[in-house]
C-alpha cells in the first residue's frame, strides 16, 4: 500500500474550496475536470467513463499523450492506500476501501469546484491538528504536487496504526523503532524542543523565550548557562537540509553554537565553538526512561509509540 498527500485549497478570494467539497461529498478530488467541449463529447460517448476513457479525452484536451505526474499519481491510487488531506488547519485521512472507486463526476458543483476527477465513496476520518500527526505528514503539505506520495520511513506504519485505532483493526502493522522513524514523527518545533531539553540535561542551559523570533536567520533561540552566564545559539533543520559551519563563525564570537540537521550534512570547518549535534545521542536521550521528566508531552507521545 501507499500513503498519499492531497493538497487542497480551502477557500478564500478567487479560490475553490476543494477541501470542504471533499469532506461534504466523501470524495478524494482534484482538478483536470476537462474543458467544456471535451467534457461534453466525453459524456456523450461515455456517460460513465472509465479511467482509460477519461485519459484519452484529456490527452486530446491538452494535446499530448504524456499526462502530468501529479494526475498520474492520482489515477494510480489503489485499494487499501491511505490518503491524507488538510482543510482549514485540520488533518483528515481515509482508506481507499472496497467501496471506493474512481469516477468522473459531471455534476455542476463538482465542475464549478474543478473537482470532477474523483475517488468516490470514501470515509474521511479526522486526525486532529498539527500536534496530533507526525512531522513528516505536516511538512509534506509545505510544497510539491497536488497529489504525491509520502515516502518517509514510519509514516505508512503510523497511518495504518491510526486507522486501526479509529476504525478497528484492519492492517497488520508493527510500528518501527528506528532513529529515522523517530525523527520523521517529530515536527520541526519538536526537534527544537528536544535539542533545548538535551542541552539543559547535559550542560545546564536554559532557554531565553524572548529570543525565539522569526527575524533571526542564523539561530532559532538563545540559551544561557546560569553558572557561567555563557550563551548558546541553536540552529535546527529538519529533513535533508545541509548546514555550513562557516556561516555561524560570526555569532560564535558571542557564545557556543549548536547545529542540528535530522537528515542533512555538515560542511565547513567552523571553529571550536561551533558544534555538530549527534542525532544518535539525542535519540538515545529521548528513549532513556530516566529522561521522561525532561521531555515535552509532544515528544513523549512519539517516544511511547516507538519504544
Amino acid at each position: 500500500m501507499t500513503v498519499w498527500r492531497l493538497q487542497t485549497l480551502t477557500g478564500g478570494q478567487g479560490q475553490h474550496n476543494i477541501g470542504q467539497f471533499c469532506l461534504d461529498n466523501s470524495v478524494v478530488a482534484m482538478g483536470w475536470s476537462l474543458e467544456s467541449g471535451t467534457r461534453e463529447r466525453l459524456l456523450a460517448q461515455y456517460p460513465t467513463p472509465t479511467i482509460d476513457q477519461y485519459k484519452k479525452s484529456l490527452e486530446k484536451d491538452i494535446g499530448t499523450n504524456r499526462l502530468p505526474k501529479n494526475l498520474n499519481n492520482f489515477l494510480d491510487i489503489s485499494q487499501d492506500d491511505i490518503v491524507w488531506m488538510r482543510s482549514k488547519g485540520v488533518y483528515y485521512f481515509c482508506r481507499i476501501d472496497e467501496n471506493a472507486h474512481w469516477k468522473y463526476d459531471s455534476i455542476k458543483a463538482a465542475y464549478e469546484n474543478d473537482a470532477c476527477n474523483q475517488w468516490a465513496n470514501v470515509k474521511w476520518i479526522q486526525a486532529g491538528d498539527e500536534s496530533d500527526i507526525p512531522g513528516a505528514v505536516a511538512t509534506a503539505f509545505i510544497r510539491g504536487m497536488v497529489c504525491q506520495r509520502i515516502r518517509k520511513e514510519g509514516i505508512e506504519e503510523f497511518s495504518q496504526n491510526l486507522y486501526n485505532q479509529k476504525e478497528g483493526v484492519y492492517y497488520n502493522v508493527t510500528v518501527g523503532k528506528t532513529q529515522e522513524t523517530f525523527y520523521n514523527y517529530l515536527s520541526p518545533s519538536d526537534c527544537e524542543d528536544l535539542l533545548a531539553l538535551w542541552l539543559n540535561h547535559k550542560y545546564g542551559y536554559i532557554v531565553v523565550p524572548s529570543t525565539n523570533k522569526q527575524g533571526t536567520e542564523l539561530y532559532e533561540f538563545v540559551l544561557i548557562q546560569p553558572k557561567t552566564g555563557g550563551k548558546a545559539f541553536v540552529q535546527v533543520k529538519k529533513g535533508n537540509n545541509n548546514l555550513n559551519k562557516n556561516d555561524y563563525i560570526s555569532i560564535s564570537t558571542n557564545g557556543e553554537v549548536w547545529l542540528m540537521t535530522t537528515q542533512g550534512k555538515f560542511s565547513g570547518n567552523g571553529n571550536t565553538r561551533i558544534h555538530e549535534i549527534n542525532n544518535q545521542e539525542l535519540f538515545d536521550f529521548a528513549m532513556d526512561l530516566n529522561s521522561v521528566n525532561y521531555l515535552s508531552e509532544a515528544i513523549k507521545r512519539w517516544v511511547n509509540l516507538i519504544r
